[in-house]
């Protein structure tokens, strides 16, 4: 079930990074809609395109909205979206022929852990030889 997320719409991704910055009703989370540039995104303080073309919007480099994480403040380590809310606006994109940002794999985090192992693994090798 899906808790109540909204859907706004805007002539441009400019217009709808702005309004992110001011609008006391558009929360993190939310829906962004910009048809006529194909793109639609999430709201936040760096609002983000979960669609291939970002327009005015921010990218994630990895594409891996499931990982995005606050990095600062009180909610620093948190998620910054729900489950449902990228699940609704990848829904948006795809209804609307919209091509999706591609998710890095395996994502970013999971090769650094696994890199970070491996050195590890390597140190300890070379300590008992």
């Amino acid at each position: 079930m899906f808790d109540t997320i909204k859907v706004h719409f805007f002539d441009s991704t400019g217009d709808a990074y702005d309004c992110t910055q001011c609008m006391e009703d558009i929360e993190n989370g939310d829906t962004l809609v910009i048809p006529d540039e194909k793109v639609v995104g999430l709201a936040d303080t760096w609002p983000v395109a979960v669609t291939a073309h970002a327009g005015n919007l921010h990218s994630l480099d990895d594409g891996n909205f499931e990982t995005y994480l606050h990095q600062f403040g009180a909610n620093a380590g948190e998620r910054v979206f729900t489950d449902d809310q990228i699940k609704v606006a990848r829904a948006i994109a795809t209804a609307w022929g919209f091509e999706l940002q591609t998710p890095e794999y395996p994502p970013k985090h999971l090769v650094e852990t696994a890199e970070k192992i491996l050195a590890e693994q390597r140190a300890e090798k070379e300590r008992r030889a």
